[in-house]
């Protein structure tokens, strides 16, 4: 559960159960305030469910990294 909290932090609490880094590229977008509930047995699809009402998009380079951007 997220109340009004920066899209950053957000992210870091969802990254933990990802394998490898999750970076948000974006700094104006990682402070961003969210609000919603994210279910994290499906921790990949809860962080694109919490990045793209913001605008924002996010990318798996690879299988150990993943970028949140504005663009």
């Amino acid at each position: 559960m997220a109340k009004a909290e920066p899209l950053g932090s957000l992210v870091a609490r969802i990254a933990r159960w990802l394998p490898g880094r999750v970076i948000v590229a974006d700094a104006a977008l990682g402070r961003t305030r969210i609000r919603g509930l994210f279910d994290i047995s499906d921790p990949e699809r809860a962080l694109d469910a919490a990045v793209r009402p913001t605008g924002g998009r996010l990318r798996r380079v690879s299988g150990l990294l993943a970028v949140i951007s504005s663009v």
